[in-house]
């Protein structure tokens, strides 16, 4: 089981329950074995029950076994598991890498068995890998280096070590009868003729296509895809394959199944100048711009199947995945379209969220013509049993990885519906939902059609509140893959199964202030802080302080180090000033924080209004650390309150009373819907350096500070909040149910206010302890490193 402790960087220290036995026999040559050859079971932890008990600490034989009812209870993984890599035998026997370890299925079994600890190998695994298994002997590629093990995976050798950059990792493992085949993702390809002892570099000198990128073998010959074709090894040649296209197309997927050869292809021409990306969208085309082709004669003819009834054609071309399983083809996208004819005809599209989201890169493997897995670098490991038609979750272990936040315990309105009680939560930028606490999780999609010209990025969801009984969450959506650049607010559904975009609301756009950065910053845009200034404050809205911000050029110019860290904060705070913002509902009035300021809208109004309340303090991480360097030095006290900077407001509404908690540590609120604002900071009754959450209960307001907690009737009056020993408790959030106020501390538990005062309901709590939600009798919990616990109270 895995501890960790706090450090500049996120780091954990396994606990070794058992001695690791390397082999290192002596060998004549200079392979070199690795690995331990204890006997692994056919589980060994993997694939835990849901239900499984956290924090049974040690209680005598005698002790009340009720009392031992009462613990924290782990939620299964939010998200399937991710794989490294994915292959197949002959026999039906699958491997595949999670979590650094090597993990085997045996046929018409439904446990992984875990024979190998990748660590073990001394090599720096990132998380991708290639696992091939022939003539008995398994093969694993990591990096730079192949190893093999003949007794499946207890032990092994270091076969070859390539001498191409460490950093690099394969596209392509290909062992066949002839010859073994690799290629790295610098498109340098090699060959070994003696089962991987010896390799040959391919080069374009001895007849081998320039940047290959994949390969595949069809009843024992080679096929390899690049930017300039599709290629064939006949006779010891290379030869460049025809299409029924008369101009040059790029093989982007490839499969092959049977007797068929399936490629899809796009035309070989730039869908945009990328000097105008920001400023128009991707063209449509007079003719086709991809297909999908069919060959049964390994090559030598084609046939076009490229399905009309999803994708359009002249289009942007998708991003597919072929994946091919006897008689049925999959086209694998963000949705997804089958054939089970081998492409003669289309089965009606699966619109995205109903198949795993795929790249062309993404992990898959046929087991046999109904059985198919295939990893999502979104959604995880899949697998399916019937063809592809329907898709189940696969969790090899149960780490989740990846944090979970916004934890609302969710009743519905008072709208007579029959609902039952919903824990929500966004994990990844998906809304993901459980109403059995834990036990299984469903994702909440927005329905992105397949059939537009211009397909936009599924949108990602940043926060998530609820305002009388209806559910609102903010989202973030792209135009490429490396800028963000809009955001939003939509509704949830009342049933919960899908999301809208609230209708005719003014969305955020930070696109062309994007670019005006970037022509500043390189030089196309040569005018004064002031006047840029004025240049973006004239064009677009935010806070004085961003602005300002944004502005600076030469501020770090004597310590280059510092002077990259500011240039690169400048870029990700156009992207926070989006993303970031806080954002509460109140009837139907929105408050949404935009670079750094509130704004208001209600329907009917043509925009956002500007309600003055703005960040005043530092906005980059690397110009406060560079003070604290030249003055007094770090604290962790100094570090908590720069990086309070990267938070947004604490926001909470009620009626027409708005209360924001700035990162200045200063209070304010408006009783008139953000119109005039007071500031409260004088009359607290202690001096507050952070807000950490606020929340209303009926028609009190509770503040949690980084000193206590405080609240107030009118805004006016404020009491100090304290537990049974008059003790101010430094509570790191609220959460309200029924009207009810909790909160919790990182050390002393979780507490319930009766009477206000402080009562504590549980005093033992998990480590690392984020975010709090109440239903009921139930409590959740979600942690740093992914997981959701709930506890049953008894009253």
């Amino acid at each position: 089981k895995p501890y960790s402790f706090d450090a500049t960087s996120e780091m954990t220290v396994e606990i070794i329950e058992a001695p690791v036995v390397l082999n290192m026999e002596s060998k004549p040559d200079v392979r070199t074995q690795f690995g331990s050859a204890a006997t692994p079971s056919n589980n060994d932890g993997a694939g835990q029950q849901p239900d499984d008990v956290l924090f049974p600490a040690a209680h005598g034989e005698a002790e009340d076994v009720s009392i031992l009812k009462q613990q924290w209870i782990q939620a299964e993984p939010l998200k399937r598991s991710h794989v490294g890599g994915l292959s197949a035998t002959f026999d039906g026997e699958l491997y595949t890498i999670a979590n650094k370890h090597i993990y085997k299925m045996e046929p018409n079994r439904k446990e992984w068995q875990r024979i190998t600890n990748i660590d073990t190998l001394n090599v720096n695994y990132r998380g991708t890998a290639l696992i091939e298994k022939w003539n008995d002997t398994l093969y694993l590629l990591m990096n730079t280096t192949l190893f093999a093990s003949k007794n499946d995976g207890k032990t092994w050798e270091v076969v070859h070590i390539f001498p191409v950059a460490d950093f690099l990792f394969a596209f392509d493992l290909e062992l066949t009868k002839q010859a073994f085949y690799i290629i790295f993702s610098n498109y340098t390809a090699f060959r070994s003729e003696d089962t991987g002892r010896t390799w040959k570099a391919l080069t374009v000198e001895d007849g081998f296509p320039d940047r290959p990128s994949f390969m595949v073998t069809l009843q024992g010959t080679m096929f390899t895809g690049t930017d300039k074709g599709l290629y064939r090894l006949k006779d010891n040649n290379w030869q460049r394959l025809k299409f029924p296209v008369p101009f040059p197309i790029k093989t982007r997927s490839v499969a092959a199944a049977k007797d068929r050869l399936y490629v899809m292809a796009r035309g070989d021409w730039p869908i945009i100048d990328p000097q105008r990306a920001w400023q128009e969208k991707p063209p449509t085309w007079k003719q086709p711009n991809w297909w999908i082709f069919r060959s049964t004669d390994l090559g030598d003819s084609w046939d076009d199947i490229t399905p009309t009834n999803a994708w359009p054609i002249n289009g942007s071309p998708p991003n597919l995945k072929l994946i091919a399983a006897g008689e049925t083809l999959l086209a694998m996208e963000q949705g997804m379209v089958r054939s089970t004819d081998g492409g003669n005809t289309w089965l009606p599209p699966q619109l995205p969220g109903t198949s795993p989201s795929m790249k062309i890169r993404s992990p898959a493997v046929v087991v046999n013509e109904s059985t198919i897995y295939v990893d999502s670098r979104d959604d995880g490991l899949y697998r399916s049993i019937d063809g592809g038609i329907s898709w189940d979750a696969v969790n090899i272990d149960r780490q989740n990885r990846f944090p979970i936040h916004n934890l609302i315990a969710y009743k519905g309105s008072d709208t007579g519906q029959n609902i039952p009680p919903t824990l929500y939560a966004i994990f990844r930028g998906e809304i993901v939902k459980t109403t059995d606490k834990g036990k299984s999780w469903k994702t909440v999609q927005m329905k992105m059609p397949m059939t537009v010209p211009v397909r936009e990025r599924p949108p990602t969801f940043t926060q998530i509140r609820e305002s009388s009984g209806i559910l609102y969450a903010k989202t973030s959506s792209r135009r490429n893959l490396s800028n963000e650049y809009k955001t939003g607010l939509c509704r949830i559904s009342s049933d919960g199964k899908t999301v809208k975009p609230i209708q005719s609301m003014p969305i955020f756009d930070s696109q062309m202030l994007n670019h005006l950065w970037n022509q500043r910053k390189t030089g196309d845009l040569d005018v004064s802080d002031k006047l840029f200034i004025e240049q973006m404050k004239e064009n677009f809205v935010g806070a004085d302080q961003f602005f300002k911000t944004l502005a600076r050029r030469d501020t770090l110019r004597q310590d280059e180090i510092f002077r990259q860290q500011f240039f690169r904060e400048q870029n990700e705070l156009i992207r926070k000033g989006v993303l970031s913002g806080a954002f509460a509902v109140s009837g139907d009035t929105f408050y949404l924080e935009y670079n750094f300021k509130l704004f208001r809208w209600k329907p009917g109004e043509a925009e956002w209004y500007d309600t003055g309340v703005q960040e005043t303090g530092e906005l980059l991480y690397a110009e406060a650390m560079k003070t604290l360097f030249q003055g007094e030095g770090l604290t962790r006290e100094k570090i908590r309150g720069i990086l309070n900077t990267w938070q947004e407001f604490t926001l909470a509404v009620s009626g027409n009373t708005v209360y924001v908690g700035k990162r200045d540590g200063r209070l304010v609120v408006s009783f008139d819907a953000g119109n005039n604002w007071i500031d409260l900071t004088p009359i607290l009754p202690f001096p507050v350096k952070a807000f950490k959450d606020i929340v209303f209960a009926d028609s009190t307001v509770y503040v949690a500070t980084d000193a206590g907690v405080v609240a107030s009737s009118d805004g006016k009056q404020w009491r100090v909040i304290t537990d049974t020993t008059g003790t101010l408790l430094n509570m790191e959030k609220l959460t309200v149910d029924r009207d009810t106020v909790y909160g919790f501390t990182k050390d002393t538990g979780i507490y319930r206010l009766e009477s206000d005062v402080w009562e504590q309901v549980i005093s033992k709590m998990p480590d690392h302890v984020e975010e709090l939600a109440v239903d009921g009798n139930t409590l959740y919990v979600n942690t740093r490193y992914g997981d959701m616990l709930h506890f049953n109270i008894e009253e």
